[in-house]
């Protein structure tokens, strides 16, 4: 959990500290512990999942964008762990498994999405090996 942590804001480390009793009412002033690291990120991942931000041009018709998929990959795993992703489709989780420093296995049953996913990968390789 700590590798998806997110800073505070401001007014959050300010404020009086509020919980809630187990009847649900407000309990105030009782001691409020902040985790040096952050907090736990919002139960939803605000992104634009119309746009891929590739440079090539990849025909997939459910092709989600990279930072949908990282926070799960990091919150889940850690450098060198196995990713296993069963619907390759265009490769995205396997992207960022790279990315991450994990390793990645897959499947995709789908002869045209796995020809988009080589290209893709190819695409990636020539980028990383350009001076």
């Amino acid at each position: 959990m700590d590798a998806i942590r997110v800073p505070y804001k401001d007014d959050a480390l300010s404020n009086a500290p509020r919980h809630r009793k187990v009847n649900g009412q407000m309990q105030m002033g009782m001691a409020n512990l902040h985790h040096p690291l952050g907090k736990v990120p919002a139960d939803f991942i605000e992104t634009n999942v119309a746009s891929s931000h590739l440079d090539e041009d990849i025909e997939h018709p459910a092709m989600f964008p990279e930072d949908l998929i990282e926070p799960f990959v990091k919150a889940t795993t850690e450098k060198d762990d196995l990713v296993l992703d069963v619907f390759a489709g265009s490769g995205t989780t396997g992207v960022v498994a790279l990315d991450l420093g994990r390793r990645f296995a897959d499947y995709e049953i789908n002869g045209d999405f796995c020809k988009l996913y080589e290209q893709r990968l190819e695409t990636l390789n020539e980028v990383e090996n350009s001076p």
